[in-house]
């Protein structure tokens, strides 16, 4: 078992990205912290996460938001064995038109939020990818298409 971490803010790509990898890798499951507490709640998110880590799935896709919550990142990322960081960085003016094109989710229109939680993600990313000796790529405004190429060497580099 392995995992890859997908790295962004609410609307960087990190689901469009999941879904067109599970695509070209069929035995790669999707883990996301959101999908599991909105279908477990908060009481059962913990152990319906580790559950779905037992069945040592050969790669974990895992949609990770960085820019929340201060628990302790390292143990986790070592526990869940992360073998790369991919981060999307998307620019304000993007986002912004991402987040207004999906009216399925309530998410901020405020620039400078979305500036500061990019910032915090980032570094926070940089940070473990240094600290966990794990390859990081950072894609800026990257489609479908080249975010699943990068994601294709992170793969072949994380063995």
């Amino acid at each position: 078992m392995k995992s890859i971490k997908i790295v962004g803010i609410s609307g960087a790509g990190k689901s469009t990205l999941i879904q067109a990898a599970q695509r070209r890798y069929p035995l790669a499951h999707h883990l996301g912290f959101s999908t599991l507490l909105s279908r477990f709640g908060e009481k059962g998110v913990d152990g319906a996460w580790q559950a779905a880590l037992e069945k040592q799935h050969p790669l974990y896709l895992i949609d990770e938001h960085l820019e929340f919550g201060d628990d302790d990142l390292e143990g986790r990322y070592r526990a869940e064995k992360t073998a790369g960081i991919i981060f999307l960085s998307v620019s304000p003016g993007l986002l912004l038109a991402r987040r207004r094109g999906d009216p399925t989710r309530r998410r901020d229109l405020d620039e400078l939020q979305i500036v500061a939680e990019t910032t915090l993600a980032e570094t926070r990313a940089k940070s473990l990818a240094e600290r966990l000796r794990i390859p990081m790529l950072i894609l800026h405004d990257s489609g479908p298409g080249p975010a699943l190429s990068a994601l294709d060497r992170l793969i072949q580099t994380a063995g």
